[in-house]
């Protein structure tokens, strides 16, 4: 940016003795114009460049040596997308000639400049419109030789400047860069070495971004010293009007306000102090303050930033998003405020402070370089409920007219994850995700080269801990993920009650998962997942459904005996349910299932089909001890029975079978066995009760208890006895 004012400043110069060129060759002529084609000859040679001047041209000697010129066209070479390179419609500038020549002082009058036009192109073989062709000065005089001393100069003073109506267009092919700066207008006042003046400018801005045009007004003192080199802009005021459709409301306005601006000096090319900023935008309003240099090794500033307190709603609708959230009584409020500092390519956000709604943010954010995007952050939330934010994947669905896996197909912002580098902390106090509620959550996010880390994410939930690393590597054609993570000592009933309809089951639970999948989406990585799990549920209770009262009841069904009295709490107490598994495929297979519950022992094998969230398992349940219950009756024979159990269908609602036709078997089996071992003097055998206490198996038998010596018929029907049990 600063090349481009010295250019500019370089071409208002060159305007400006164009408008002067010829006044050597005419300060001496009554009328200047008869000489209008060797002005033009000169200027040509000079410059190498195709000159027009079709205005009239004025000149005055006494007592101020006054130049004036009409319209001028100097050309561009050949190649650029326009014929002039600049134009004007009128310059005049005078000079005092007493004051000159009595005083050494230089007294020139108002300077101005009409209609001045210059395109700056950069063509994208990297020519320039604003270099000049070597030309041949052998015509110029050469610099004195003789020693003589300068003239030197007692003062430099202007009655004012006058740039009106000018357009100035920088046009870049390599970078696609199209800026027009139009009604450019720059009007001082008097204007004395080393005393301040006034400055008033403005202009109209088309191209800094698409689709956004700008208006900008300048109100200043400055204070030129020649001899330092500096220029000092004391109370500067700047307006900037931004208008475009991607704005809040179609526009922004910017109001920036100076204590002092210096330019030049020793090593400093801007020092900036007391400068204030303020943007309103729609319904935010953002106040910064800044103090800070521009030196030629690099820049410093760093100032505060606070937000009013505003409606992300409010600013998003006015911005033309569409942003739909399940709780429409969310981003209704939020605030910023911060330090910040920026140094060359960084730039940091410290003693950070926001809120959103209901939750308050506090932390740092820092770019270790703009340029490579390195984030580095640690930002903790008190709580947040992220449910009333983003859709689930059933509402987002039922938004958007498709089926619940249309989510699932999405890819993965892949270029995105590979270009991300990033260090970062995470701490929120509570956190409802999925239903699902979180306290203490703790996560550390590393991503470098394609590959993030977020190691260790930590939680509690429901009485118990969560604890995980996930790995995701990004850098080959499909992603590869890896996930490791326990959940222990969890309050089931708890978490199923938050997450689902289920709100029967409790008991402590935990589980742990080692896998790994590859796929560029979500639905990719599910039918991909490979790896291991266990779980394991404890002292747990399903309510509302008392198994045994069930059987007794289909039981008594079949046998047209009366139906037991319904219990008041119906529930089954499950002492120990657990399994392990190999996932392949996103396929759990399971083949040691295994459930404990009063009097009955359940084992079996099934599968669980992550792809379709669906269960197939073939169990076997197996009634031990005698069943007893509160009315005093039992189910004695239905000791040492097999039931056959199916549990098929959909995760959150399966179907659950019991074959009947199995007990119907067994029992009448268990008959047969029954008379055949009477017959022959035997009892069938009978399963012990669930253990009251511990007993001593390996006690000796007492004299009383010791067998007597069998008889040799008696010893033939045991024989028939135990073929008949080993039979059955």
């Amino acid at each position: 940016m600063k090349s481009l004012f010295k250019i500019i400043s370089g071409l208002l110069i060159t305007a400006l003795l164009l408008a002067g060129g010829g006044l050597l060759a005419v300060s001496f002529l009554f009328d200047p114009n008869d000489y209008r084609a060797d002005i033009e000859t000169v200027i040509e040679k000079q410059t190498g460049r195709d000159i027009r001047i079709e205005g009239e041209l004025g000149l005055s000697v006494f007592p101020c040596c006054a130049v004036e010129v009409g319209r001028t066209h100097l050309s561009n070479p050949p190649g650029f997308s326009e014929a002039d390179f600049l134009s004007f419609d009128n310059a005049a500038v005078s000079i005092g000639v007493l004051p000159l020549l009595l005083d050494q002082r230089i007294e020139v009058g108002e300077v101005t400049l009409e209609g001045f036009d210059v395109l700056l192109e950069t063509q994208r073989d990297g020519s320039v419109s604003w270099s000049f062709a070597d030309t041949d000065n052998a015509a110029l005089p050469a610099d004195s030789a003789d020693g003589a001393t300068p003239l030197a100069l007692n003062g430099l003073s202007a009655e004012g400047f006058r740039l009106l109506n000018a357009r100035i267009r920088w046009k870049d092919a390599t970078s696609g860069t199209d800026v027009v700066l139009s009604n450019v207008d720059v009007l001082t006042g008097p204007v004395t070495q080393g005393e301040p003046f006034d400055l008033d400018a403005s202009f109209s801005i088309a191209g800094l971004a698409d689709g956004m045009d700008a208006g900008f007004v300048l109100e200043s003192n400055p204070v030129v010293d020649m001899a330092a080199g500096t220029a000092t802009l004391d109370g500067t005021t700047l307006n900037l009007s931004l208008r475009s459709e991607d704005l809040p409301g179609g526009s922004a306005e910017v109001s920036l306000l100076a204590g002092r601006l210096t330019a030049g000096g020793s090593d400093d090319l801007l020092n900036a102090a007391d400068v204030t900023l303020n943007i309103e935008s729609g319904p935010l309003i953002l106040d910064m303050s800044a103090t800070g240099r521009v030196r030629s090794s690099g820049s410093d500033f760093s100032g505060t930033l606070t937000s009013n307190e505003f409606s992300p709603q409010a600013l998003l609708k006015a911005s033309g998003v569409d942003f739909a959230t399940p709780d429409p009584d969310v981003l209704r409020k939020a605030a910023l405020q911060a330090e910040w500092r920026y140094r060359d390519d960084r730039f940091a956000l410290t003693a950070l402070m926001a809120a959103l709604d209901d939750s308050k943010l506090s932390g740092w954010l820092r770019l270790d370089s703009i340029e490579k995007q390195q984030i580095r952050t640690d930002l903790q939330v008190d709580g947040i409920n992220l449910d009333r934010y983003l859709a689930t994947s059933e509402e987002s669905a039922a938004a958007g007219g498709s089926d619940g896996g249309a989510g699932g197909s999405e890819e993965l912002p892949v270029t995105t994850l590979r270009e991300l580098d990033m260090q970062a902390r995470f701490g929120i106090g509570e956190l409802v995700f999925s239903d699902v509620l979180l306290s203490d959550v703790s996560m550390t996010l590393v991503a470098k080269d394609g590959r993030i880390r977020i190691n260790p994410l930590m939680a509690a939930l429901y009485g118990g801990g969560y604890n995980a690393d996930i790995q995701l590597d990004v850098r080959n054609a499909k992603p590869q993920l890896n996930v490791a993570q326990v959940v222990s000592g969890i309050q089931i009933g708890e978490l199923l009650s938050d997450t689902s309809d289920l709100e029967n089951i409790v008991g402590l639970f935990e589980t742990e998962l080692n896998a790994s999948a590859s796929g560029a989406t979500l639905e990719e990585l599910i039918a991909g997942l490979n790896g291991d799990v266990r779980f394991d549920l404890q002292d747990a209770v399903y309510q509302g459904r008392d198994f045994w009262y069930e059987l007794r009841s289909q039981k008594a069904r079949l046998s047209g005996d009366a139906i037991p009295l319904a219990p008041e709490n119906p529930q089954t107490d499950i002492s120990k349910m657990l399994g392990s598994g190999v996932i392949e495929n996103g396929v759990l297979t399971n083949k040691d299932f295994a459930m404990q519950i009063p009097f009955l022992r359940v084992s079996g094998e099934g599968t669980a089909d992550l792809n379709d969230s669906t269960v197939n398992y073939q169990l076997n349940a197996k009634v031990v001890g005698r069943p007893e219950f509160d009315d005093g009756s039992n189910l004695e024979e239905l000791q040492g029975l097999t039931l056959p159990v199916t549990i098929q269908g959909a995760v959150d609602n399966p179907d659950i079978q019991f074959d009947l036709t199995g007990i119907i078997a067994g029992l009448a089996t268990k008959k047969l066995q029954e008379r055949l071992l009477k017959k022959y003097g035997g009892q069938p055998d009978t399963a012990p009760a669930e253990p009251a206490g511990d007993t001593d198996a390996t006690a000796p038998l007492q004299e009383s208890e010791q067998p007597a010596e069998k008889s040799e018929r008696d010893q033939r029907k045991e024989l028939i006895r135990d073929s008949i049990r080993d039979l059955f």
